[in-house]
């Protein structure tokens, strides 16, 4: 039995940003049951007693998890029934594609009080406005922190040896694929995105570990984030096309790039760090060779000065994120009072018979 925790959506430089699409596949899913209500009603709860109740049976489970909140659940997968629950509501809304066929609403919102609710309504549009505004103000942070980490790429680019690093896409290639070159794969399902690790409200959090178990680790050592991504795009690419399916796992701050990559069938998992000293590692590419030591040292400093300025960037958008979620809190409160949780517990077993 497999447990993997990941994020499918993340809070970064470019606001929040959402895979949740790329997992919502109703022509592969046999069940994807799309979870809607206000907060407080059981989504989450929900979704962690049906994957209790799955891993009771021996089941791998995924478990996707929320990244505002880390120990609330956005998620959770069955990949031996190929069921999915999920939490349809924004900032991820997701409505059925084959209603009924594939896909259903499960709306637990039709288990709340509205009257009770309606008695409360401007302490819930107070508390609503005041949160939106702490993850405004928590995305700016973080794209201030973006820009600063851009800053650092340009200083590490700028002493990049180019020609080395396409060098090292092709021996990492025949390295990661020693006998996947010699003959092409049945086509997979392509691609997914995800996020194994993000900066919510906890904090940074790191999923990352819950790959790692009997797979081969490979490392990726460096700190110029932007050539240790163009070599994983690579490695994607080259993967993709001898019929590989890959997990791209995107940087928290910057989704348009890798931090990491899987591919299930190799039974690998690719792992970037910033020293080898970090982890374990079966094997390493050391993208560090690619810099100019003397010039790395003249600059050393200013990247120090602005690394310094990242990290409290971060802090203050990590201090954000706690307010939103104590906010969130406080709204869950009027809701758990309104909720009917003995009708969304027969609507659970319902559930868990129709999977069954």
């Amino acid at each position: 039995m497999r447990e993997a925790h990941f994020f499918a959506g993340g809070n970064t430089s470019s606001g929040f940003v959402s895979y949740f699409k790329t997992f919502v596949d109703p022509k592969q899913a046999e069940r994807i049951y799309i979870l809607k209500g206000g907060p407080g009603v059981g989504k989450s709860t929900f979704m962690r007693k049906f994957a209790s109740v799955f891993k009771g049976r021996g089941l791998d489970i995924e478990y996707i998890h929320c990244s505002s909140d880390p120990a609330s659940l956005d998620g959770v997968m069955i990949p031996k029934l190929r069921v999915l629950l999920v939490d349809g509501t924004a900032p991820h809304t997701l409505d059925p594609l084959l209603p009924g066929a594939a896909d259903e609403i499960l709306n637990l919102g039709a288990f709340l009080d509205s009257s009770n609710l309606r008695e409360h309504k401007r302490q819930i549009v107070e508390i609503n406005n005041e949160k939106a505004y702490l993850y405004q103000s928590a995305y700016r942070y973080l794209q201030c922190a973006g820009a600063l980490g851009t800053e650092i790429s340009e200083a590490y680019n700028k002493i990049t040896d180019e020609s080395k690093l396409a060098l090292l896409k092709e021996e990492a290639a025949a390295e990661v694929f020693p006998d996947a070159i010699l003959r092409s794969f049945k086509k997979e399902n392509g691609r997914r995105m995800l996020f194994t690790e993000a900066y919510t409200a906890d904090g940074y959090c790191n999923f990352t570990d819950s790959f790692s178990d009997g797979k081969k680790v490979i490392g990726v050592i460096g700190e110029n984030i932007r050539s240790v991504s163009s070599l994983l795009i690579a490695l994607a690419a080259f993967a993709e096309s001898i019929g590989l399916e890959v997990v791209c796992c995107c940087m928290p701050l910057y989704p348009d790039m890798l931090q990491h990559l899987i591919i299930p069938k190799l039974n690998v998992l690719i792992r970037s760090a910033v020293s080898a000293s970090s982890r374990d590692f079966d094997e390493i590419i050391d993208m560090r060779r690619l810099l100019d030591i003397e010039k790395l040292n003249a600059c050393s400093s200013e990247i120090e000065d602005n690394g310094n300025i990242f990290d409290a960037m971060i802090d203050k958008a990590i201090k954000k994120l706690s307010e939103a979620r104590e906010l969130h809190r406080q709204l869950e409160t009027y809701y758990v009072s309104s909720m009917d949780f003995g009708a969304a517990d027969r609507c659970f077993e319902d559930v868990i018979s129709r999977c069954s």
